[in-house]
């Protein structure tokens, strides 16, 4: 059993949530969401609350609330909770300290805590089919920006292809203004029939001269 618990409508619409006991303390440790900040009364047997943020939230955007007097608060991030196998069912640790803070509460604020008993829902959630399903969406996510990015190389391919077919063209254009002008230049129209058999070899060489250039662009 998983108690549910609403925040107040100014702060934004955010979900707060607790295990029955250690047991269903144990599954939310092992199927938390990387948005999910961890609240626990320090160096006490209480209850592990979790407060769930909104995607590109951190825990700095926090407030700060009161439920009891003269305790000490501890939260972090989910992904920084740490479990090993020699740990007690429900028991917790970290993997980084530094990212441990805590919060003194000094004075209990009863319209809080009954505020939120009256948001209180119980359900009996699937926790390992949501952090699937979450999981799935991240993957879709990711394939899809994927996809987008691979669509825009092709694009740049494209116009890659393009440009070099101008500059293709233009490389065989000037090839053949060179001809030309070598043609005008030794007088081939008013020269020899030996001028004119060389020009016309020149003129064949021009598909060798389009695959050198070709080859040379390669490299």
């Amino acid at each position: 059993m998983v108690f549910y618990f609403k925040a107040r409508p100014e702060a934004g619409d955010y979900t707060i949530f607790m295990g029955l006991d250690k047991h269903e303390n144990e599954e939310l440790i092992k199927y938390g969401f990387p948005e999910d900040i961890w609240f626990h009364v320090d160096k006490m047997s209480s209850a592990h609350v979790y407060l769930r943020l909104h995607k590109g939230q951190t825990i700095d955007g926090i407030s700060e609330g009161n439920k009891v007097n003269n305790i000490d608060v501890v939260y972090t991030p989910w992904a920084n909770l740490k479990k090993t196998a020699s740990m007690d069912v429900g028991q917790v640790g970290f993997h980084n300290s530094k990212m441990v803070r805590t919060v003194r509460v000094e004075k209990r604020i009863n319209e809080i805590v009954n505020r939120l008993n009256k948001t209180k829902v119980e359900r009996k959630p699937d926790l390992k089919a949501e952090r699937e399903a979450v999981n799935a969406a991240e993957r879709a996510e990711r394939k899809l920006h994927l996809r987008d990015k691979v669509s825009s190389i092709k694009s740049h391919v494209a116009n890659f292809k393009s440009l070099s077919q101008v500059v293709w063209s233009c490389k065989i254009e000037l090839y053949l203004m060179k001809i030309y002008l070598f043609g005008i230049s030794s007088g081939f129209f008013h020269s020899n029939l030996e001028d004119r058999i060389v020009f016309f070899l020149l003129g064949l060489l021009l598909p060798f001269h389009i695959i050198l250039l070709f080859l040379l662009d390669m490299i």
